[in-house]
Order: structure tokens, then C-alpha cells, then sequence
């Protein structure tokens, strides 16, 4: 996976959602995705942040949104 200098963060999706976006290009994500993703959140510091949009965080947290995404997708 490839993951860029700058987060790409989409400012009108929350956190998660960003997060989850390669899922949400491919299909519904399931429950064991957010559960991952979850998971994924609490690893990198960003538990109970899901919900916040990317202007409301900081520059880091954002790069570690933008670390989850990169880590949650996977090629079809």
C-alpha cells in the first residue's frame, strides 16, 4: 500500500469513515471491519475520535487516520 506525505483526508467524512474508505470503495463495510478498524483506533492512539472530522484534530492524528486507512485496505 502506498500512503502519502500530506493525510488526503476527506474534510466531510469523520474519521472513521476516512479510515474505512477502501472498505466503503469495495462494499458495506461488515461489523468485523469497524470492529477491526476499532481496534486499529485504539492501537494508534485515536480511540474515541471516530466521530470528529479531520479539521477538529490535530495534524498527527490525522497522519495517523490517514496510517489506518493505508493498514485497512486491502487489494481485491
Amino acid at each position: 500500500a502506498y500512503m502519502a506525505q500530506k493525510d488526503l483526508l476527506l474534510p466531510w467524512r469523520t474519521l472513521l469513515e476516512n479510515a474505512l474508505l477502501p472498505v466503503m470503495v469495495q462494499r458495506i463495510p461488515s461489523e468485523k471491519d469497524r470492529q477491526e478498524a476499532a481496534e486499529l483506533f485504539d492501537f494508534l492512539g485515536l480511540s474515541g475520535f471516530g466521530n470528529h472530522y479531520p479539521r477538529q484534530v490535530s495534524g498527527g492524528m490525522a497522519q495517523r487516520c490517514a496510517l489506518a486507512r493505508t493498514i485497512l485496505f486491502r487489494a481485491p
